[in-house]
C-alpha cells in the first residue's frame, strides 16, 4: 500500500467538485488519503496505530466521538476538537478549551465533528510534540557524523 500515490489527484478532484469540506466515509483507503493530505509524519506507522487504537475503525470510541486515535482533549495547543467525551459519565460535553478546562481532572477523550478532523488534530499534535528536524539532526550527530561539531555546522547554514 503506497501512501504517496493518493494526494494530488484526490485533492484537486475534491476542490473542483466543491467537496473539500465534506467528510469521506471512514475506510482504510480514505484513511490513507487523509493521512497524506495532512502530511502526517510516518503515515504508514500512524495508519497501523489508527487500526489498533480504533479496533480496525469500529471501536465504540471511534463511532461515538469520531476519535480514531484515542486522542485526549488538549487544553493548550491548537485543536480541531469540538468537545470531550467524559468516560466515567458516558457523556459528551461540547465547548472550547476555556469552557472545558473545568473537566480536565476527569478521564476524557477529544470529540470531533468527523474522523478527518481527528487526523488533522493529530497533525497539530505532531507539530507541537515531535520536532522531526531535531530528531534528524540528533541522528546525524550521534550516528552519521564523525565531527563532534557537525550539527552546529549544519545549523549555521541557512536555507
Amino acid at each position: 500500500s503506497d501512501f504517496s500515490s493518493y494526494p494530488a489527484k484526490e485533492i484537486n478532484r475534491r476542490k473542483f467538485f466543491g467537496e473539500e469540506n465534506q467528510c469521506r466515509p471512514l475506510t482504510e483507503e480514505n484513511l490513507k488519503i487523509v493521512l497524506n493530505e495532512n502530511r502526517i509524519i510516518c503515515p504508514e506507522q500512524v495508519f497501523a496505530q489508527i487500526m489498533v487504537e480504533s479496533g480496525n475503525l469500529n471501536s465504540y470510541l471511534t463511532k461515538r466521538t469520531n476519535n480514531v486515535l484515542g486522542m485526549r482533549y488538549p487544553y493548550k495547543r491548537k485543536t480541531t476538537a469540538v468537545g470531550m467525551y467524559i468516560t466515567i459519565k458516558n457523556h459528551i460535553v461540547k465547548g472550547n478549551q476555556m469552557e472545558l478546562k473545568k473537566y480536565r481532572k476527569l478521564s476524557n477523550y477529544a470529540v470531533y465533528n468527523n474522523w478527518e478532523d481527528c487526523v488533522k488534530d493529530y497533525k497539530y499534535w505532531q507539530e507541537k510534540s515531535f520536532n522531526l528536524s531535531e530528531v534528524y539532526l540528533n541522528f546525524l550527530g550521534n550516528i552519521y557524523a564523525e565531527d563532534s561539531a557537525y550539527v552546529l555546522k549544519l545549523k549555521s547554514i541557512r536555507w
